[in-house]
């Protein structure tokens, strides 16, 4: 039997969705891996209050049904980077790419959602 070489890689970004306690249920928790960044994204409507020092970044997601959705990212942790000294560069090279793909994939669950409508439908 051959031995094969295995590339091991990590994508950029990933959802953190199982925990033990269940803590993270119904959260949208995103890490980015190559800087060890924990990014939580919610609806603004149920974010009252941001600490001063909270990096986060405010955007809009059009779902495919024409639904806008008002949301934030918020920084957890970015163990790479200082959040005072490098505040620019983790807001544009960490929390506006996980927006990025956060919208990617739920666009990707809207679409299986709709195909799974019209399949219901047949």
């Amino acid at each position: 039997m051959a031995k094969e070489l295995i590339a091991l890689t990590l994508p950029e970004f990933g959802f953190v969705s199982d925990d033990l306690n269940g803590e993270l249920r119904g959260r949208n928790v995103i890490i980015h891996i190559r800087s060890m960044s924990i990014i939580e994204i919610l609806e603004r409507k149920n974010v009252y209050y941001y600490e001063p020092d909270t990096l986060y970044h405010k955007f809009e997601y059009k779902n495919i049904f024409g639904e806008i959705e008002h949301l934030v990212a918020l920084l957890h942790v970015c163990t790479t980077f200082d959040k005072e000294i490098d505040r620019a560069y983790i807001l544009d090279n960490i929390i506006k790419p996980a927006c990025e793909y956060y919208m990617k994939f739920a666009t990707m669950v809207d679409n299986e959602m709709q195909e799974e409508e019209e399949d219901e439908w047949l």
